[in-house]
């Protein structure tokens, strides 16, 4: 079963498809499959993509071992029919389960091929510390955003059904969801007073600051997520205009806002990505979260990592200089722009910010006091673990001058 799966899910992955979204497609058309199988199936072919570097290029003719190896890997649980597969293959995989990303390269070297660890990315991905490559080789978390109205009775909620959580201790407000859970049980979803919302990108809403009654262009707003964080700490009153170019996402966006308790605050604009929408009243500032590569959310979707290319990263590049240079002039003096991504690359982010103050001076980089640790950054702040535990993102915010 999971053999089959996997190939044309490997078919839809040699095609550009992302990977979880061929899954969520397949578990609704074959909704025979139980929880369990779904799980391990899924479970089985994240962690071959997470682990690929190591295991998938080397041992593609022997999938279902790849398979293995890859749950294995991710400190999958380890019962009696996972040992009958390992013995299938003549491994014991059991000194795997919750073990180092140093005891785990090891085995791998022992058992299957020497590596190390720059081979768990491709070879264009700069070196990354220990400690974020420890990171980027494990699972993110489930985040939410509380609202100050709700916090105390979802939490509640949460400790009734015997669900284990655990709010960031300086943001009582983001919350990471540490058991299996189903928010659609939940009224305080169904009436959209909590957004599930990585810590990364809720940090991004935080530097912000938005005060009330100020107007927000968010230029790329995808679903949603950041216009409606700014509606919440402004206390739902202020003004964001919600653009989007993507008409899956803006569908999106609507019905993620109309279900919301910010609709009053939030205008959604269907932009063309050119010409600069006419809107009720001037933004006073904006934010432009880029199209990028998403390698900061490799832990989530561990087979993008291997259908990126660095002309792919160029080309982002250029869109996002160019996005950026559209907006510039329709802020207003005094004005600012919050530039973010979800990437790890410098050529998305300080060089692009680098090639946008050198064409326009009037603008200059503001220091930023990270909402999570306190310190102080200069040229930009990166989001990413061991600080946080979730996606990577990078921000920075630059004011306009008075002329």
């Amino acid at each position: 079963m999971i053999i089959s799966v996997f190939e044309k899910v490997y078919t839809a992955f040699n095609q550009g498809q992302p990977v979880d979204n061929w899954l969520s497609k397949y578990f609704r058309a074959n909704k025979q499959l139980g929880s369990k199988d779904r799980k391990r199936i899924a479970n089985s072919i994240f962690g071959y993509f997470r682990w690929y570097g190591w295991i998938g290029m080397h041992v593609e003719d022997n999938i279902s071992r790849a398979l293995l190896l890859g749950y294995a890997l991710d400190d999958n649980k380890q019962d009696q029919s996972i040992h009958f597969w390992a013995q299938q293959h003549q491994l014991d995989i059991s000194p795997l389960q919750n073990s180092s990303l140093e005891a785990k390269k090891d085995w791998i070297s022992k058992t299957i091929r020497p590596v190390d660890y720059s081979d768990l990315n491709p070879e264009f991905v700069p070196e990354l510390s220990y400690d974020f490559l420890r990171a980027q080789q494990s699972r993110a978390g489930l985040w939410i955003r509380l609202t100050k109205a709700t916090s105390d009775s979802f939490l509640e909620d949460l400790r009734r059904r015997n669900i284990s959580y655990s709010p960031h201790p300086k943001q009582r407000l983001c919350v990471e969801i540490k058991s299996p859970v189903n928010l659609h049980e939940f009224s305080h979803f169904k009436r959209g007073l909590l957004e599930v919302q990585d810590i990364a990108s809720q940090g991004v809403g935080m530097i912000c600051e938005p005060k009330p009654n100020e107007t927000w262009w968010d230029v790329c707003a995808g679903s949603g997520g950041k216009a409606l964080h700014l509606a919440a700490l402004a206390d739902n009153n202020i003004k964001v205009f919600a653009s989007e170019v993507r008409e899956s996402r803006f569908h999106e966006l609507n019905k993620r806002v109309d279900r919301s308790h910010f609709k009053k605050s939030i205008t959604t604009v269907y932009w063309d990505g050119k010409k600069i929408p006419v809107f009720e009243a001037e933004p006073m500032h904006a934010i432009v979260d880029a199209p990028c590569s998403c390698s900061g959310t490799w832990r989530r979707s561990p087979d993008l990592r291997w259908n990126i290319t660095k002309d792919k990263i160029a080309e982002y590049s250029c869109m996002q200089l160019k996005i950026l240079k559209r907006v510039a002039g329709v802020i207003p003096s005094g004005g600012k722009i919050v530039y973010a991504t979800c990437s790890i690359f410098e050529d998305e982010n300080e060089l692009v910010i680098k090639k946008f103050l050198d064409e326009f001076p009037d603008y200059s980089l503001q220091p930023i006091i990270c909402p999570f640790t306190n310190r102080e950054y200069t040229k930009g702040i990166h989001f990413r673990a061991p600080t946080i535990d979730g996606n990577a993102m990078f921000a920075a915010i630059m004011i306009k001058q008075d002329n």
